[in-house]
């Protein structure tokens, strides 16, 4: 085994962003062994550069957005776009909807942009109290943004509250834009969106290229739906036992922790 790759939510960070003391060790000891460290993830580079920093860690790899971007040893060697004016447009069909759901997208300062301006001011203090732990979050408004800058984005988000809401907007979702973007759950509240074709296990092998490793030679684990297609391209691959049986059985093997995952490669 040469790389061994980790998602982030749910798998080595908790829902407050903590990674568990034994699974920072197992990721020391990755390094101990001449075992390279990789984050395969929905969240952007930037916020992976601040958890490694945070946790002393090095991260010969990331994949982030979902596939939207690849970086090999701090430098960026792949990105997808959904242009502007596509941003826009989705942006206009989602505007509306405020009240049940939070749509924003992150650039590549790890600044974070939301139609603020559609938000009834007392709701807007509480969607941004809420979503705190994101970052930076912009006091400018996302569609004034995308239309002045014209800056094309890596990812939508699409925060839902709860498991029934993202459910419900799913499918709403995939009628409207499925035929040019991947539309995927990534959590058990939020929806992300990508260009069509993009995927973590499509980044994957594209990454693989770069640095002139097998499939064989790489495991990785994740806890959610949108690790199902790399679960599907390394042999060593697992998943967490907190997640959903569907998810669980696409991997070859079922772990509680990173580094239970860890010494299952290294022993």
């Amino acid at each position: 085994m040469k790389l061994f790759l980790s998602d982030l939510d749910g798998t080595l960070i908790d829902v407050h962003g903590n990674i568990q003391q034994q699974d920072v060790q197992a990721i020391h000891t990755l390094a101990e062994r001449g075992i390279a460290f990789g984050i395969v993830t929905g969240r952007d580079y930037g916020f992976c550069q601040k958890l490694i920093s945070r946790y002393r860690l090095a991260a010969d790899m990331i994949i982030g957005n979902n596939g939207g971007s690849i970086w090999i040893h701090d430098e960026k060697v792949m990105e997808e776009h959904i242009e502007a004016g596509d941003a826009v447009r989705i942006m206009e069909f989602l505007k509306d909807h405020v009240d049940e759901i939070n749509p924003f997208v992150c650039n590549e300062q790890s600044t974070f942009f939301f139609m603020r301006e559609q938000y009834a001011p007392e709701h807007w203090n509480e969607v941004r109290e809420q979503l705190a732990y994101l970052g930076d979050i912009a006091d400018r408004d996302l569609l004034r943004y995308l239309k002045e800058k014209q800056e094309p984005v890596v990812k939508i988000s699409i925060h839902t509250y709860t498991q029934e809401r993202r459910d419900t907007w799913l499918p709403i979702l995939r009628r409207q834009f499925q035929d040019a973007y991947e539309i995927l759950p990534t959590s058990f509240d939020y929806i992300e969106i990508t260009r069509k074709g993009i995927d973590k296990g499509k980044s994957f092998l594209q990454a693989l290229e770069y640095w002139k490793l097998s499939q064989e030679e790489v495991a990785f684990i994740g806890d959610g739906a949108n690790d199902i297609p790399l679960f599907h391209e390394v042999e060593a691959s697992f998943c967490m036992a907190s997640a959903a049986q569907e998810v669980r059985r696409e991997a070859a093997h079922v772990v509680k922790s990173v580094a239970e995952a860890v010494t299952f490669v290294i022993e």
